[in-house]
């Protein structure tokens, strides 16, 4: 254990003065970054909010921030996907936000929803399923007409029903009646338990 903390130490020292005498690149500050360099992240925000970063560049970056929960990026992040218009690039902003927790996600992706591609909407209501934070006002505009119910998908309101929120599923029960999950629909709705495990504490009824 203490070879394995001199070695850790032996990094980060060799770290910091690669950083303190190199150009902060994308390569560079996503380096520092995973070996978890204090002044990495918010190098990392600059390079993802500025518009000369490459799409490979700020995808890269995403991916780092997005999985490290790094709460400066989420406003970066939930600009960007407000501006985007491809759906590939949308796909991956959308993915990344959906790893943070606060309640301003769900918010921004109901927003955007109307003007989403079929492609990305279904992506967004399945991450809109995972907490019952954000299910509950996604299924309050299916209960005043806003969006149609054939929009969210049965595996969507069988993973919600896992939230065990009481008013999520009083209105599942008005729109959709009682559920019962086929073979397929039971496996859909296992992975998006995974995948809201995934997130900060792991528990998909947060």
């Amino acid at each position: 254990q203490r070879e394995a903390y001199r070695f850790q130490s032996l990094v980060q020292q060799r770290v910091a003065a690669v950083w303190e005498s190199r150009p902060h690149t994308t390569a560079l500050v996503s380096f520092a970054l995973r070996l978890n360099h204090t002044t990495a992240a918010p190098e990392a925000v600059k390079l993802l909010a500025n518009p000369k970063t490459t799409a490979a560049e700020r995808k890269r970056l995403l991916e780092l921030l997005s999985e490290r929960r790094i709460e400066a990026a989420l406003p970066i992040i939930a600009t960007l996907l407000k501006n985007e218009k491809a759906d590939a690039a949308r796909l991956d902003l959308l993915n990344a936000i959906a790893r943070f927790n606060a309640l301003e996600v769900g918010q921004t992706i109901l927003e955007l929803l109307p003007s989403f591609s079929p492609m990305v909407r279904s992506t967004a209501v399945t991450a809109l399923s995972s907490r019952a934070d954000w299910a509950r006002p996604l299924l309050e505009l299916v209960d005043r007409g806003e969006i149609k119910k054939e929009q969210v998908s049965v595996s969507n309101l069988l993973a919600m029903q896992t939230l065990a929120d009481p008013q999520t599923n009083k209105l599942i029960k008005k729109h959709w009646g009682n559920l019962r999950a086929s073979p397929q629909e039971k496996e859909e709705q296992i992975k998006n338990l995974r995948i809201a495990a995934t997130r900060p504490g792991g528990d998909a009824s947060a």
